[in-house]
């Protein structure tokens, strides 16, 4: 489960994971931009990096989910772009997410002492073929 104060900040920290991840995944031509990435360009406002990005995190269920929206490259299966973008995007989520202490193993935490981790969901949205 993760705290109020640090959920801002795994959520930025996903967000721009899960853009790189996608950005560097072949057959990606780019992010697709949400309205409100438009209209911060209209009125002359840097895009922030991660447009197409959104995280979310269900406290209740301690779950992340990471939608991305995206347009691929021309000659690419969006299909198999959509497989490798997911593949890429879950396993940055899952790093950034790994546990990072070994102890004796309190309640609630595995066998090993490592802390469990919260489930992803990465859902990907092809908008257009660049």
């Amino acid at each position: 489960m993760v705290s109020g104060e640090n959920t801002r900040e795994l959520s930025l920290l996903l967000t721009s994971g899960a853009a790189e991840a996608a950005r560097s995944t072949e057959g990606v031509a780019f992010l697709r931009p949400g309205l409100a990435d438009i209209v911060r360009g209209a009125a002359g406002l840097a895009p922030p990096p991660a447009s197409g990005v959104r995280v979310r995190y269900d406290a209740e269920r301690d779950h992340w989910h990471i939608q991305v929206q995206l347009v691929t490259a021309r000659g690419h299966r969006a299909v198999d772009v959509t497989r490798a973008v997911r593949s890429a995007v879950k396993a940055r989520a899952a790093a950034a997410l790994a546990p990072t202490r070994v102890a004796p193993a309190p309640q609630g935490d595995s066998e090993d002492g490592r802390r469990t981790s919260a489930r992803i969901s990465v859902a990907v949205t092809v908008t257009g073929v660049g």
